[in-house]
C-alpha cells in the first residue's frame, strides 16, 4: 500500500480550526461578561451552541452524509465567521439580549456540527487509509496544544485588547482554516443507483428517525433535562 504525501494545508486548516475553537469557546462568555457583566447571558449563549451537539447530531449528521462535503465545510466555515463578526458588532453596539444570544448561539452549533460531521468523511476520502494514521496522530497532538494555550490566551486578550479583539483573532483563524479547506481538492463522493424519490423518501426518514431517536431513550432524555437544568441555573446567577 502506497502513501502520499498530506497537503500542509489540511494541518493550517486543523490547527487554525482547533485553536480557533478553542479561544473562541472560551473568549466568548469572557467577552459577554466584560460587555454586560450579565453571567446568564455567557450561560446561554454556551447552551445554545452544545444544543445541536447533544440534541441535533444524528439528523445533523444525516444531512451533512447526503451533501457534497468539502462545500459544506467551506459553507459552515463562513456562516460561523459570518455568526461572530454579528455577535461582535452586538457587543459594541450594546444590542445583546437573551433572544439573540441564544438564536446566534444555536446557529453557530448547528453550523459547527455540520462542519464537523462532514470532515470527518471529508478527510478519509482525501488522504485514503494509509495516510490516516500520521494524521490523527498528528491531530491528537493539536488538540493536546489547543487545549493548553487556548483558555490562558483567550482570557488574556479580552482582558488585555477588549471583547471585540477578543473575538476577532477566532475569526482570523477561523478564516484561514477555512480558505484552507477552500484550496483543497474536492472528492466524489460515492453514489447509489436508487430513483430521486426513494433516495429523497430515505433522506427525510433518516431525519425523522434521528429526531425520534433523541427521545427514544433514557440516556437521551436525561441528556435534554440536564441541559435545560444546566441553562436555567447558570441563567439565575444574572
Amino acid at each position: 500500500m502506497t502513501t502520499h504525501k498530506i497537503p500542509w494545508r489540511i494541518y493550517v486548516a486543523l490547527i487554525g480550526s482547533l485553536v480557533g475553537t478553542g479561544i473562541y469557546s472560551f473568549a466568548l462568555p469572557i467577552a459577554i461578561l466584560a460587555s454586560t457583566g450579565e453571567i446568564g447571558l455567557a450561560g446561554v449563549m454556551a447552551v445554545a451552541m452544545q444544543i445541536p451537539n447533544i440534541a441535533l447530531a444524528y439528523p445533523l449528521a444525516t444531512l451533512s452524509d447526503s451533501l457534497p462535503r468539502k462545500p459544506m465545510i467551506v459553507i459552515a466555515g463562513a456562516a460561523n465567521i459570518l455568526s461572530i463578526l454579528t455577535l461582535a458588532l452586538m457587543i459594541e453596539q450594546h444590542m445583546l439580549s437573551w433572544f439573540t444570544i441564544a438564536a446566534l448561539g444555536f446557529v453557530s452549533g448547528v453550523f459547527s456540527e455540520l462542519a464537523a460531521a462532514s470532515e470527518a468523511g471529508y478527510i478519509p476520502q482525501l488522504l485514503g487509509r494509509e495516510n490516516l494514521l500520521s494524521y490523527n496522530a498528528r491531530r491528537e497532538i493539536c488538540e493536546g496544544i489547543s487545549a493548553i494555550i487556548a483558555p490562558p490566551t483567550a482570557g488574556f486578550i479580552v482582558l488585555v485588547a477588549g471583547a471585540t479583539v477578543g473575538l476577532i483573532v477566532p475569526v482570523l483563524l477561523f478564516g484561514a482554516a477555512t480558505i484552507s479547506y477552500a484550496t483543497l481538492p474536492s472528492v466524489e463522493m460515492e453514489t447509489k443507483t436508487e430513483q430521486r424519490e426513494t433516495a429523497q423518501h430515505g433522506f427525510i426518514h433518516r431525519m425523522f428517525d434521528g429526531i425520534q431517536y433523541m427521545f427514544s431513550g433514557a440516556p437521551q432524555r436525561l441528556i435534554l433535562v440536564y441541559t435545560f437544568f444546566l441553562a436555567a441555573a447558570t441563567a439565575s446567577y444574572s
